[in-house]
């Protein structure tokens, strides 16, 4: 008895393939191709030469479901996208896929994430076809909208589907967030809670400096305010002669570390200023909002009361300030000499303020020293 392939004609069968005879548990590989995707419903035909014997039949059970290959060949897994590259307020994904057989592939059809309210369009509209241009008008309002994104191209006739994941950031120093009065970095790593404090401070594009306390006996008016500088970065370093080393801090952590360096400066001056400062209720007024004779209680006039400048002596383990020395170890030496009449106290701000951090995971800006997307 001989066993073989027949054609059918949903499918072309060519070459061998792979036969099961349900009756002497037989087996014969073959391999076959069919021109396009759906059924090939197998028969097979059952010969007796000596007796002259020949019947076909259709075996319901041969039904092999021929499924159709699907690829995004752009962009590839975890790419990184950027609203602002092309202009502001606008970000473009361009996808591509693959389809075998290629005769299918005007099937594909397409779909991506929203992003807040940014304004999806396609081109073509709708998403269909081997390539397609994603575009988003308009930032979104929030952070979270901001990271991992999916792209997905489908052949729903054939339950066959591709996707991958990308990423995707706004430009650093851009101001096309809603709005747009704010650079994109304080409105989104203040939105999103990405570096601590930043809510509590203010920005000033004109500030060349880092970040600074503005005092104002009216504490409507008082505040701290940073700028662009603040996102930028600051090399380790060294002050004095003791064995304390300063970490190099940039982008969000460099902002952080602004932050919580000038509301030291903040702190101090507030404890001095009356009525409730605890420092003005235990000694006075300080010359340095009153003007006038130095008070006794900080004889070097670094803002910072002899007591405190003791107790901080015995607290730490790094150094020992002079309460009869404003500049004990010689801060104005390395960073200019504004700092000769209150070292001390810049060194306490600066080292109170070391090894501050933002958020990583949620910094999705792409510019100088951003965290998860650097430029060159």
């Amino acid at each position: 008895m001989e066993y073989a392939w027949s054609k059918h004609p949903t499918g072309e069968v060519q070459g061998d393939g792979t036969f099961l005879d349900g009756e002497t548990n037989m087996n014969k590989f073959n391999h076959f191709r069919a021109d396009s995707p759906g059924d090939v419903e197998l028969s097979y035909k059952v010969q007796d030469v000596a007796a002259g014997y020949e019947s076909e039949s259709p075996d319901p059970q041969k039904v092999i479901h021929i499924r159709p290959k699907l690829n995004i060949t752009t962009p590839s897994e975890h790419e990184k996208f950027c609203y602002g590259i092309i202009s502001p307020h606008l970000l473009s994904i361009n996808a591509t896929a693959t389809a075998v057989p290629s005769s299918i592939e005007s099937e594909i059809e397409w779909v991506i994430s929203e992003i807040g309210e940014s304004n999806l369009q396609t081109i073509p509209s709708p998403p269909a076809g081997s390539e397609v241009t994603f575009l988003y008008l308009g930032l979104p309002s929030q952070n979270k909208e901001f990271g991992p994104n999916t792209i997905e191209a489908q052949l729903n006739n054939y339950n066959t589907r591709d996707s991958v994941n990308i990423l995707i950031f706004y430009k650093k120093m851009l101001n096309d967030n809603p709005g747009g009065a704010l650079p994109n970095w304080f409105y989104y790593w203040g939105e999103g809670h990405v570096v601590p404090g930043i809510n509590t401070v203010q920005y000033d594009y004109r500030l060349i400096v880092p970040g600074i306390y503005r005092p104002n006996q009216d504490p409507n008016r008082d505040s701290v305010y940073i700028g662009d500088n603040s996102t930028m970065e600051f090399p380790s370093y060294e002050i004095g002669d003791f064995a304390y080393i300063f970490c190099e801090a940039s982008g969000i952590d460099y902002c952080a570390t602004t932050i919580e360096h000038e509301k030291y400066h903040q702190w101090t001056s507030n404890n001095w200023r009356g009525p409730n400062g605890v420092w003005f209720v235990e000694y006075g007024p300080h010359p340095y909002w009153v003007g006038g004779d130095p008070n006794p209680n900080d004889i070097d006039g670094d803002r910072l009361p002899s007591a405190y400048e003791d107790s901080i002596s015995h607290a730490n383990g790094f150094f020992t300030l002079d309460p009869l020395n404003s500049d004990t170890y010689g801060v104005a030496d390395k960073f200019g000499e504004r700092y000769r009449s209150y070292g001390d106290n810049e060194l306490m701000a600066r080292f109170l303020s070391d090894g501050a951090t933002g958020v990583v995971v949620r910094d999705w800006s792409h510019g100088l020293y951003s965290k998860q997307w650097p430029e060159d």
